[in-house]
């Protein structure tokens, strides 16, 4: 204790005035694997170091023992604590060779840098990183070791200085920079930002990768960091423009690529501002959105691609988010104008349909924001739903799917299997979990089974406290009396759930696209689990040759309030008022309508075989007076009125308010006397195509003139006619 406290004057006493042999004073040194050495060395007691290390006997051999002790633990813990002099001592007094120092600053995936680094020791880290020999390959490693971890620690702990030589005085590139911000889902940022260190986001935002990051997650950073530092900008930009235009009243004021790129962040932020979110009004901000497209090297960026988001990305997020007033500014450049015309003004992204194969490579694409088609979806489901869950009744139907949760856990809970063989069941509560008195290697082994399983995991999303939320997880609300109890930011989307939920288990509303109410609700259940671990998939694995995310079951990590509204939209699956209705589904809908309404029809006749006759003599003459028959299976107007009610019945405001769904069923189903086209006449002939009804009426041959000329077939029995209707699906 006397060596690790530094009393050097007791602890000399000690060992001279006390009648020590020499063989105990080097005994009372090795003790406890040199822990009065180490302890000297981890408080940074030099004097009291040097004393024991050069005044006791200790032979060569014995000093490096214990230096490379442990991989080097001594240097190991000096550089963690900052005791540079001490550090140097070890590493150039001590008797190591070159390859020595380089093994004990390598030691432990560079330990030492790290812990330095961690610790905001920066006098430390530069003479580890400056003055001990390192290869440019070897800082390099020791920066990118474990996803950036030197970096990802030094943002956690606020030390900006330390930040600021990592980031740009180590060597690393402008890829590894962008690289090292986006590192575990821009861990850099999202634990700075927990631990509210300013300094260290206001340095972020002058990355491109962590304005782009920071202003795209509005709800949680805007307000606290983004809008000010877009303001300070916005405001430099104006004065440096006024300062220009004084000796140069005839020229153009522009600004350098890498603040044009800048200027893009600043223009996407502006227009998502100027929309109603759901925590804040629409700002007005046509002025400054003018004001930067008057600059040459922004505009020229407008419809550029900056990341992987596409070409055209302000007017694309503008059409997404309704932004009328900055779709208007931007249109108004010739290559933005150009660029939409190619993609019919991006009215498929406005309606909700995605290009998937860029969403399946966008790891944020739960940060959009819902697409207007998705809006007018959740609002006629809203609309439907919200006499279910006004007041009081948003708590009761969160308390059902609580019920619900906790009921098909205790159904099938997991077990453990104790030592004796017998098994352990796993409790819901965690008061009964630490009731267990588990072993550290059982705990773990239950925590990964906790995290495994989607009815708990759904239900820990829930709860208030979530006990087995990660103690490093952001995005959560703490508890001010005691911080240790932490949840997600469920309780602000509470309605938008339990909306969800009700949509979820309707039964009076049958499930679509070959889905089942039972896999509609476990769907739902997976998606919150989901929400609640979304940055537990931050990480990725090999795994047979391709690039994975996996699930790290750890504790808790769940998504960003900005994220879970996009997640809950997509909770529900195969309900009629949440889905995007297209024209292949709108098809789908006339043929199935028409189909029925045939049979119906057919059923009521007795003179199906003439029809039949007719419908032959039609394929082989085409004599239009030979297909009068089939006038019997023409559809009436109230009919036809009738399928226009059935979609407005199931899919609402996503049938009426769209009018080229109604002209498709128009166009379906309207029959025209006077078409010089004779199958414009008939049901039976023009939906022939979308219907197969010919196999009904035991036709052998296509029919030229339905919607797609059917095919030559074999005759088929009624019931494999059934069978082939109702599984096969006409696109």
């Amino acid at each position: 204790m006397a060596a690790e406290k530094g009393h050097f004057e007791t602890l000399q006493y000690l060992l001279e005035k006390m009648g020590l042999s020499t063989g105990d004073k080097l005994q009372a040194i090795k003790a406890w694997g040199y822990y009065a050495i180490k302890g000297a060395a981890s408080s940074g007691h030099l004097p009291t170091l040097r004393y024991l290390l050069e005044k006791m006997g200790l032979s060569t051999k014995d000093k490096l023992k214990v230096i490379k002790g442990d991989d080097y633990y001594a240097i190991r813990i000096v550089a963690y604590n900052g005791h540079s002099e001490t550090l140097q001592y070890l590493l150039e007094k001590m008797g190591l060779s070159t390859e020595d120092k380089l093994e004990a600053i390598k030691a432990r995936d560079y330990y030492a840098i790290r812990g330095a680094a961690e610790k905001g020791h920066l006098e430390t880290l530069q003479y580890l990183l400056e003055k001990m020999g390192l290869s440019t390959e070897d800082k390099l490693e020791a920066i990118k070791e474990d996803d950036y971890v030197a970096i990802r620690w030094t943002a956690q702990h606020g030390h900006l200085a330390t930040l600021h030589y990592l980031l740009e005085e180590a060597g690393l590139s402008t890829e590894d920079k962008l690289e090292a911000i986006k590192a575990r889902d821009y861990d850099t940022i999202r634990s700075a930002a927990w631990r509210e260190h300013r300094p260290i986001i206001t340095y972020f935002l002058t990355f491109d990768a962590g304005f782009a990051y920071l202003e795209s997650h509005d709800h949680e950073y805007g307000q606290k960091h983004v809008y000010a530092f877009v303001a300070e900008q916005l405001e430099a930009l104006k004065r440096r423009k006024e300062v220009f235009e004084q000796p140069h009243p005839a020229g153009v004021f522009d600004v350098e690529a890498e603040e044009a790129r800048r200027c893009f962040y600043l223009l996407r932020n502006l227009i998502r501002r100027g929309v109603r979110r759901d925590y804040a009004d629409a700002e007005p901000n046509v002025d400054e959105l003018g004001f930067l497209l008057t600059i040459p090297a922004v505009k020229n960026l407008a419809h550029q691609e900056l990341n992987e988001r596409g070409s055209n990305e302000l007017l694309r997020l503008a059409c997404h988010l309704g932004n009328r007033d900055a779709a208007t500014i931007l249109l108004t450049l010739p290559a933005v104008r150009a660029l939409a015309e190619q993609t019919n003004y991006y009215r498929n992204e406005a309606r909700g349909q995605l290009d998937l194969r860029a969403l399946a490579h966008d790891r944020e694409s739960s940060m959009h924001a819902l697409t207007q088609g998705e809006q007018k979806r959740l609002e006629q489901a809203t609309k439907h739903y919200e006499p279910l869950i006004k007041g009081d009744n948003v708590a009761m139907v969160m308390n059902d799917l609580r019920d619900y949760l906790r009921a098909h856990y205790q159904q099938n809970p997991p077990c453990l299997v104790s030592e004796e063989g017998r098994p352990i069941e796993l409790p819901l509560d965690f008061s009964q979990f630490r009731a267990l008195a588990l072993s550290p290697k059982q705990q773990e082994e239950a925590l990964k089974e906790y995290y495994k399983h989607p009815y708990h995991s759904a239900w820990r999303y829930l709860s208030k406290p979530n006990y087995w939320m990660h103690q490093q997880a952001s995005y959560v609300y703490v508890d001010e009396q005691d911080r240790s109890l932490k949840w997600s930011s469920f309780a602000e989307y509470q309605f938008l759930i339990a909306l969800c939920w009700l949509a979820a288990k309707d039964n009076a509303i049958p499930p679509t696209d070959g889905h089942t109410l039972e896999g509609r609700i476990e769907h739902f259940i997976r998606e919150l689990m989901l929400i609640g671990r979304a940055h537990n998939w931050d990480k990725t694995r090999e795994h047979k040759g391709i690039r994975e995310e996996y699930d790290d079951l750890e504790g808790d990590k769940p998504s960003c309030y900005s994220g879970v509204k996009r997640r809950l939209f997509q909770s529900v699956i195969g309900h009629p008022l949440l889905k995007l209705l297209t024209d292949d589904d709108i098809r789908q809908e006339v043929r199935d309508f028409a189909l029925t309404l045939f049979k119906t029809k057919m059923a009521t006749l007795n003179n199906k075989e003439a029809m039949n006759e007719a419908y032959k003599e039609y394929i082989s003459t085409l004599d239009p007076d030979s297909a009068k028959p089939l006038a019997c299976l023409n559809f009436s107007a109230e009919e036809q009125a009738q399928c226009v009610a059935q979609l407005t019945q199931k899919y609402g405001d996503s049938f009426t308010s769209s009018h080229s769904f109604k002209m498709q069923v128009h166009s379906l189903l309207a029959l025209d006397p006077n078409a010089p086209n004779t199958s414009d006449h008939y049901h039976a002939l023009k939906l022939d195509g979308l219907t197969n009804l010919s196999f009904y009426l035991g036709q052998t041959q296509g029919n030229p003139h339905g919607l797609f000329g059917a095919q030559t077939r074999k005759r088929a029995e009624p019931e494999q006619v059934d069978n082939y209707l109702n599984n096969c699906r006409i696109c």
